[in-house]
């Protein structure tokens, strides 16, 4: 039920930033749209790199709704408007890690990509 209220909390959070942004926040840059999910999670009382992390470490078979629905709005920044970007100019190291986790089909940046900050 706890998972349930979490996300219903950050959707209203999503409206109401989304809100913010007359084109909506999927037309956004990817870093910019990475800070706009760090907002929705803050406004609504959460930590964006401490659930992308409970979501990595979770057991695999917890794919219900509530997860893919999380899962959507965590990577949210590199799929926001319909292509993938280049992951490590978005995500830290660590959240990056992370994402590779959620999404076995990601693959290692090329060593001589900096990450962004986190």
């Amino acid at each position: 039920m706890g998972e349930h209220i979490a996300l219903e909390r950050l959707a209203t959070s999503f409206r109401e930033l989304s809100d913010l942004y007359p084109q909506g926040p999927a037309t956004l840059p990817p870093g910019e749209r990475k800070t706009f999910v760090e907002r929705v999670f803050k406004h609504a009382g959460y930590d964006y790199t401490l659930t992308l992390q409970a979501l990595a470490t979770s057991p695999p078979h917890a794919w219900d709704r509530w997860r893919r629905d999380m899962i959507e709005l965590v990577t949210f920044p590199h799929h926001g408007n319909g292509q993938r970007e280049q992951l490590a100019t978005v995500y830290s190291t660590q959240q990056l890690e992370y994402i590779m986790r959620l999404e076995p089909s990601v693959t290692r940046p090329a060593p001589d990509t900096p990450p962004s900050n986190p």
